[in-house]
């Protein structure tokens, strides 16, 4: 069944119902004294509300469905900046423990990657110092071994000098007091 009038605005409104549900029809598109034909809407009230509520639903649906996935991308994201930085922390504990054979090799492309390449060779370079420290301390101690010895050949050859000059002065003396012809003036 239906029924149409034309309202006060010139727009014809006409209802009907079609498998239990009402529809309203309404006005007429002219623009410039062009027909472009009929706008039509309309919807039961019932029906509205329970496609206002499917489309809550739905809408709930989406936005907690964004929500975890937003949870979960960040999760991620963190997890690929959080794993390089532990293993950046570690390696920095064995430098500062004395392990500096150790290597990093982070490839993030970012600046993590860019962060263990400068800690490589950092690593790499306070390896040659200590290297290079271990060899002066070498030096060094050989230097104290030398001088050690020096010491203990002035201190030898001082105790033995002491006796010695006594014992030329005594010869001389001896030689003063012996004969010319002795033998032991002539040696």
């Amino acid at each position: 069944p239906s029924d149409g009038q034309r309202t006060a605005d010139g727009s014809f409104v006409e209802h009907f119902i079609s498998d239990g549900t009402a529809y309203h029809l309404s006005h007429p598109l002219n623009y410039s004294g062009i027909d472009w034909g009929w706008i039509h809407l309309g919807l039961s009230p019932e029906k509205f509300y329970k496609d206002l509520r499917a489309l809550y639903s739905r809408t709930i649906g989406v936005a907690m469905l964004a929500v975890v996935g937003g949870l979960s991308a960040s999760f991620i994201y963190a997890r690929r900046l959080s794993v390089p930085i532990q293993r950046l922390d570690r390696f920095a504990r064995m430098i500062a423990e004395g392990d500096l054979s150790q290597r990093i090799h982070i490839q993030t492309g970012d600046e993590v990657q860019s962060l263990a390449d400068s800690f490589n060779q950092m690593a790499t370079e306070l390896k040659q110092r200590e290297t290079a420290l271990q060899q002066s301390q070498a030096q060094l101690v050989q230097s104290g071994k030398m001088a050690a010895f020096g010491q203990l050949g002035a201190g030898i050859a001082h105790e033995v000098k002491n006796p010695l000059a006594g014992i030329l002065g005594c010869s001389q003396i001896s030689l003063r007091k012996a004969d010319k012809d002795t033998l032991v003036f002539k040696n």
